[in-house]
């Protein structure tokens, strides 16, 4: 088949063009950056942005359209939100429409996020289930970080999230993620094309970036034990989230090439098994550096959940799909990527996130 990779040149698009090519498709990545080291000799890469004219682009008459280009972090979007709506809302109708105008309809599978939920889900003892909004920012500078049922006041039990609860996006990226997942079904039905929407939660491994604030805690502590710095967390570190190794992702994604059943739906792409972030920063220590310290501080983010992770049974029911690699195990090859880089490539990523948090702090923000 003919496939696009939007954002081909990323940490999940790169794997996954890997990947198609092995299976012997034609692949063409589109994306604004250039082709990095890893590039694929077997894939043609287009460098162009998706809210531009796409009409030589879609010239091509695609089988396949993996659209995974789009601005990421949540906290960044609360600092410059047009970036974002203009990139992942704009980008997104764009692209099917340019995909509608060259007259040839294709498969269409659409990155979405965990962040379209919001909160977790809770059980509190007395009330059932409930989908909180974020916790007060004064319930957090008393340092009460567990989240309180909005009925009893009652510190709740986190569950695992299911598709089907309510959605309420607590950041600009989550709500643009969310509309790229819903403008793509709704045309996905409306104008009679197969689509499918996954939300990932926390997908880690090789290539990933390390000097991104919003990359995920495991790449940044990762990154500054490496660099033999001492790691500092937020709240307790009793924040319960779910981290996906990549390669039982990219193997999700290749489930809609075989499989018509995943159509027309969003699917939960995450781990069950919840690690808490002081138990990623202490396996961390204990597999790289015993030296390098862990420090509490007890600050937090105001727009960060304090737990997350999915309930994966309609993955599992409808696309036969759950995740074969255990934490334990990415993590170990996240190390292994990470030991063979040069000392030059730490340095740069710390860098990186020290200019990021500059940045973030001028507008207001945490990272």
């Amino acid at each position: 088949m003919k496939i696009l990779v939007t954002g081909g040149c990323g940490f999940i698009g790169s794997h996954l063009i890997d990947a198609l090519v092995l299976s012997g498709h034609e692949v063409i990545s589109f994306d604004r950056d250039e082709p990095p080291k890893w590039q694929n000799s077997g894939a043609v890469y287009i460098k162009g942005n998706v809210c531009d004219n796409l009409d030589s682009l879609m010239a091509h008459k695609f089988d396949v359209i993996y659209h995974l280009a789009a601005e990421v972090g949540s906290g960044l979007s609360m600092a410059n939100p047009y970036i974002f709506s203009h990139a992942n809302s704009l980008g997104t109708t764009n692209l099917i429409q340019a995909m509608r105008k060259c007259g040839k309809y294709a498969i269409f599978i659409v990155a979405s996020s965990a962040c379209v939920y919001g909160e977790a889900s809770y059980i509190c003892k007395s009330h059932g289930r409930q989908f909180p909004d974020l916790r007060p920012v004064s319930q957090l500078q008393k340092g009460q970080w567990e989240v309180k049922c909005p009925e009893c006041g009652e510190d709740m039990q986190a569950d695992g999230i299911e598709e089907n609860r309510i959605l309420n996006p607590a950041s600009i990226y989550g709500i643009t993620k969310l509309e790229q997942e819903v403008t793509s079904l709704l045309l996905g039905r409306t104008w009679d094309f197969p689509c499918v929407a996954y939300r990932f939660f926390g997908v880690f491994g090789p290539r990933q970036s390390l000097g991104n604030p919003y990359t995920g805690v495991l790449a940044l502590f990762a990154t500054r034990v490496f660099a033999g710095l001492p790691i500092v967390h937020y709240e307790d570190g009793g924040q319960n989230k779910s981290y996906i190794h990549i390669d039982d992702v990219i193997r999700s994604m290749l489930i809609p090439l075989e499989n018509e059943a995943a159509y027309g739906k969003a699917f939960n792409i995450g781990s069950e098994e919840p690690v808490t972030i002081r138990g990623i920063a202490e396996r961390l220590v204990a597999k790289i550096n015993p030296n390098i310290e862990i420090t509490t501080i007890g600050k937090f983010r105001a727009s960060d959940t304090r737990h997350m992770w999915p309930n994966i049974d309609y993955a599992r029911k409808i696309m036969k799909w759950k995740p074969d690699i255990s934490f334990e195990q990415g993590m170990d090859s996240l190390i292994e990527w990470m030991g063979g880089l040069p000392s030059s490539a730490i340095k740069d990523s710390v860098s990186f996130f020290e200019k990021a948090e500059k940045y973030a702090k001028s507008y207001g923000l945490e990272v």
